[in-house]
């Protein structure tokens, strides 16, 4: 270990990934092998294509044998302390359960323990786990939640408390039932066994950790870590340089250094004593601007003593107000389709808030641009998981007109025709049989009201009779009280493979990435579901449109190359020619403090 770590920073402003390359080209880029060793530890696996994105620019394309990047926020031990050269053992972890089978045990729990539906408890399911994960975050034990709320305070928080504490025992036992532990205390010891093992063998190949903030304390640990390494380096992404002493002790937890400052604690090092990793650079009108404009509220009374800043500091920066998100949307996409005009400049929207991210990807797709969103599509917004959504939706209310037309209407709808034709069957049945009061539930009641009626159509018919063939056994099941959720899902996935198939044979439902991730999601779910406790078969469907929230489809290929929508945390290593900062509303961007 070394006695003064290694701290660098890149300033803000700079396009970090290839500031990042030039300088790891200068320390490393000598001896192409030496390259090869260095370990280089990013904060997300966005990061680590940008970091390649960078390499090609910097090198001109040119071969070249690249570090070994890791995602420090995702690890695996298939990556991580796998090498036992120096003498180490490898750790041995149970695996981590997975989301949705969490979910289901969770939502079981919650409902026994309340005397709930489990379709009603899935919201506080995944509040309950998103509370979970929180608390592994900052490693706080579930044994705490004894001491959460005081006595004197009034009588709901002890409600809350008691809520929570099926978290303790219970959702322990169940842990150990299940032979796996929560990602959250995974991860953590993953990072953990790692800094332990560099801190008693340092590595003889270099190690460098960039772009993080170390928000995760088992993250920090390591990255202090690193830092001492004696070929070890860290560096942080837009530290401040500038601000006086005073201004820099005022930074509390809202500031947005403030991750940072709890950093530099946690290594041991001043701010004075990190070093530039591109050498010394003189801050500019804009960064003076920002960095006046983020002032804490106890150091404020020195605007005082600012002098004015130059015209530079507002270069290229504009402000445009809308009146609503829809305005946003088009004015954004906009913009970012008159950079296309200029051949090789690239643009990219920075925003928290997914409502714009989705309006803008929708703008543009007026012009045939496919833009790429890193958050995803919801999956329950895509063809198939509504296909999915609206057919569970039509059994649970026993073929209520509306809902049964919803599903036959859809797209995906092809019941082994051609395109259209199946539709003009349903239109048929909906002149014929469900206008005018309510036929009586299920097919038998549609059969009757079909034969009641005036007019007679063939093809309604036998549009009729396929969908009793083929969904009356999920309707029985939907029916029933009690039934296993991984059977009726079986069943509800053999109604909606076959209406999703063409007249060709060929399913339509789980083609293109939505189809991928809706085929993983439903393959997930049933084997999350493998041994859980029976649920109401009404429930079915409200259990499926909650398990499918938080599901994202992400397309692997034919996105824009040079049209980005980036979170808040995706754009810390990236840049763009032209960077629109959307959503800047309070309750989006600050966003809102949300009631657990």
């Amino acid at each position: 270990m070394v006695a003064r770590p290694n701290v660098y920073t890149i300033a803000p402003g700079e396009n970090f990934s290839d500031c990042l390359v030039m300088g790891l080209l200068r320390h490393y880029g000598d001896d192409p092998l030496t390259l090869s060793r260095l370990t280089l530890l990013l904060p997300n696996r966005r990061g680590i294509r940008a970091v390649r994105d960078g390499f090609l620019r910097q090198t001109g394309g040119k071969a070249l044998l690249l570090p070994r990047m890791q995602a420090i926020g995702d690890v695996d031990e298939d990556e991580w302390l796998m090498d036992t050269s120096h003498g180490g053992d490898q750790l041995t972890l149970p695996p981590a359960i997975t989301e949705l089978r969490r979910q289901l045990l969770l939502l079981h729990l919650i409902a026994r323990n309340r005397g709930i539906e489990p379709a009603l408890a899935a919201p506080l399911a995944r509040e309950l786990a998103d509370f979970l994960d929180r608390l592994q975050t900052e490693e706080v034990p579930l044994s705490a939640l004894e001491n959460l709320v005081p006595d004197d305070l009034a009588a709901h928080w002890q409600e809350i408390l008691a809520f929570l504490n099926i978290l303790a025992e219970p959702w322990g036992e169940l842990l150990r039932a299940e032979g796996c532990i929560d990602p959250g205390e995974r991860r953590n010891a993953l990072l953990r066994a790692q800094a332990n093992r560099w801190r008693e063998l340092p590595p003889n190949d270099p190690v460098v950790v960039a772009g993080s903030t170390g928000s995760i304390p088992a993250t920090a640990e390591l990255i202090a870590v690193v830092a001492h390494l004696p070929n070890g380096a860290v560096i942080l992404p837009g530290l401040d340089m500038h601000s006086d002493d005073e201004t820099w002790m005022a930074v509390d937890h809202s500031h947005g250094q403030f991750g940072l400052s709890e950093l530099l604690r946690r290594i041991g090092v001043s701010r004075w004593q990190v070093s530039s990793w591109h050498g010394p650079t003189v801050e500019t009108p804009r960064q003076i601007l920002i960095r006046e404009a983020m002032r804490p509220t106890e150091s404020t009374e020195q605007w005082r003593e600012l002098q004015a800043l130059s015209a530079e500091a507002t270069n290229g920066l504009t402000r445009i107000d809308c009146s609503d998100l829809i305005e946003e949307a088009g004015v954004i996409a906009l913009h970012m389709r008159q950079v296309l005009e200029i051949p090789k400049r690239t643009a990219a929207l920075i925003t928290p808030d997914r409502g714009l991210a989705r309006r803008v990807a929708a703008e543009l797709q007026r012009w045939n641009i496919l833009i790429d969103d890193s958050a995803g599509q919801p999956l329950a917004a895509t063809p198939p998981g509504s296909f999915l959504r609206l057919t569970a939706e039509m059994f649970a209310s026993d073929l209520d007109p509306i809902d049964l037309l919803a599903a036959l209407k859809h797209p995906l709808a092809l019941g082994q025709r051609a395109p259209g034709v199946l539709r003009a069957a349903a239109r048929d049945l909906d002149r014929i049989a469900l206008r005018g009061p309510r036929p009586a539930a299920g097919f038998q009641g549609l059969s009757a009201a079909l034969a009641a009626a005036h007019e007679t159509s063939d093809r309604a018919q036998n549009l009729l009779r396929e969908l009793s063939e083929h969904g009356d056994e999920v309707l029985s099941l939907c029916r029933t009280d009690q039934v296993a959720l991984a059977e009726v899902l079986t069943g509800h996935i053999r109604f909606v493979e076959w209406l999703a198939t063409d007249e060709d044979g060929q399913c339509q439902l789980w083609v293109g990435d939505a189809g991928e991730a809706a085929m993983e999601f439903v393959s997930n779910l049933l084997q999350a579901a493998v041994g859980l406790p029976k649920i109401a078969g009404d429930g079915y469907a409200p259990l499926l449109n909650s398990l499918m929230k938080g599901q994202a489809v992400r397309p692997s290929y034919g996105l824009h190359p040079r049209l980005h929508i980036w979170g808040p945390l995706e754009a810390r290593l990236q840049s763009a020619d032209q960077v629109y900062l959307g959503g800047l509303n309070e309750g989006s961007w600050p966003a809102a403090a949300e009631a657990d």
